[in-house]
């Protein structure tokens, strides 16, 4: 009888140390979120400046297809088209949640209406690399600015 006391105790004490080890692997992602934040949006916002700049040269003599440069902003950036269909892509990093969101805006002849919004979470490896996750997919700094982009370049 004593047996199951001693089984139970064991469960509970195993279960406690995997909950703590939970934790602190949630405080290190966190800390590593912070510390590579900067890095990652910069290498996001170099990806998108560098495909809007290919977007236009496309269409040198068409102002109205030409998507105007990136502008920078702390912790984030903002990307307009000024012509129709117009579009502002406005990403910014969020301290509290610990990911990049991003809303979108299009103006259509009626109206402006909400574009793609959402966020860009941060996955973390064991080994400490840091990538881009969005809705489970792992992405480069490349493929989120096409993330980004395809839904407002129209």
């Amino acid at each position: 009888m004593e047996n199951w006391i001693e089984e139970r105790a064991n469960k509970i004490n195993e279960a406690e140390a995997l909950a703590e080890q939970r934790r602190q692997w949630q405080l290190h992602v966190a800390t590593v979120i912070r510390a590579e934040y900067p890095s990652v949006l910069e290498k996001i916002a170099r990806a998108v400046e560098s495909d809007t700049m290919r977007f236009n040269e496309k269409f040198p003599a068409d102002q109205t297809k030409r998507i105007d440069p990136l502008s920078r902003k702390p912790n984030g950036f903002i990307v307009r088209r000024t012509y129709y269909p117009s579009f502002t892509l406005d990403v910014q990093f969020n301290h509290q949640t610990l990911q990049i969101e991003y809303r979108s805006t299009i103006a259509t002849r009626d109206s402006h209406n909400s574009g793609p919004s959402g966020a860009l979470r941060f996955h973390v490896a064991e080994t400490g690399d840091i990538y881009i996750d969005a809705s489970g997919s792992l992405m480069t700094p490349e493929e989120a600015s096409e993330f980004l982009l395809s839904g407002l370049i129209r």
